[in-house]
């Protein structure tokens, strides 16, 4: 019983992910549709009608809708693991510009995880 609704709590997590993320898509392109002149876009791209994209993010947006009122904790859920994803992206994909904590616990990471699996740093190129 326990294992289902660890499964069933992932499945409703990941589909809450999947159409936000899919919500936020459809708003950059809307942005990017109306700011046309900072974009650059090739002369032959396709162009859909508005009307596709508004009925695709009323669509997404009900379907977050649906899913928060059935599960209200999912919010709490995505909302927490997407600030989770945005610390580590930080941390290690972005480390030039983090503030000096994270370019520790990037530091520390780093050598444990060298210790753990035997390997060595590779010198910097100057």
């Amino acid at each position: 019983m326990c294992l289902y609704c660890r499964k069933h709590g992932q499945h409703n997590f990941r589909s809450y992910s999947l159409w936000l993320q899919k919500s936020f898509t459809v708003v950059a392109l809307l942005y990017m549709r109306q700011h046309e002149c900072d974009f650059p876009r090739r002369k032959d791209a396709l162009r859909t009608p508005i009307v596709l994209p508004l009925l695709c993010l009323c669509f997404f947006v009900s379907m977050l809708v649906i899913s928060a009122r059935k599960n209200p904790f999912i919010i709490i859920y995505t909302v927490v693991m997407l600030a989770v994803g945005l610390i580590l992206y930080y941390i290690f994909i972005f480390p030039q510009r983090t503030l000096p904590v994270f370019e520790r616990i990037n530091k520390k990471s780093v050598r444990l995880v060298q210790l753990l699996l035997n390997t060595v740093e590779f010198p910097k190129e100057d």
